[in-house]
């Protein structure tokens, strides 16, 4: 009778630990800055077989098909298609910028997580100031000139 308790137990341990596995990330991305036009890399890499995996930018889901439909220069990448999720990003814009972070989904075995909130800032040439308002007017190099708003 105590021998069969024990193989009990033991089994029911044994079945718990399966469904309980805890996911971790081996690789995390972290806020980077890029130049207009660079292509950028994102990392997220995870510990165990995840469930659905997607990315956010600035709160919204991108999806979670690898090629991201609806983003042509957007698709998740890596070298293993289990445990690689990076977020690249082509020829990086304005509209790059923001705040992005890794969702990972519960798998059958193990539970979701998700990375922090990280920051892409995309530096930009700066432009010459152009004054984009009222009419145009000539001024002549060393002399004065009232302008009116």
């Amino acid at each position: 009778m105590y021998y069969f308790k024990t193989v009990c137990l033991v089994l029911l341990f044994c079945e718990c630990e399966g469904k309980t596995g805890v996911q971790t990330f081996r690789r995390k991305p972290e806020s980077i800055f890029a130049v207009e036009g660079e292509n950028v890399l994102l990392p997220c890499s995870v510990s165990l077989p995840p469930g659905p995996v997607q990315w956010t930018k600035d709160g919204f889901g991108l999806g979670i098909a690898r090629s991201l439909p609806g983003y042509p220069r957007y698709s998740m990448a890596g070298t293993s298609d289990i445990y690689d999720w990076d977020l690249a990003i082509e020829e990086v814009g304005a509209d790059d910028d923001g705040l992005y972070q890794c969702q990972v989904g519960a798998g059958n075995t193990t539970g979701p997580v998700m990375s922090s909130m990280v920051t892409l800032t995309v530096l930009m040439e700066p432009e010459i100031p152009r004054i984009l308002q009222g009419e145009e007017k000539e001024v002549m190099k060393g002399r004065e000139e009232m302008l009116e708003v």
